[in-house]
């Protein structure tokens, strides 16, 4: 299992990587993150 995210704007990143789960993708990644599921993100910026 992994969690793609194409494309990701550069405020999407920032907020997973910052642990702000305000949106359902930005929720769903940082869950994941939490549970060892490998997130692959592409960014478009």
């Amino acid at each position: 299992d992994l969690l793609l995210i194409a494309p990701a704007t550069s405020n999407t990143v920032a907020k997973i990587t910052n642990g702000i789960g305000d949106t359902m993708l930005t929720n769903a990644a940082i869950m994941s993150l939490k549970a060892f599921v490998p997130v692959y993100i592409v960014p478009t910026d």
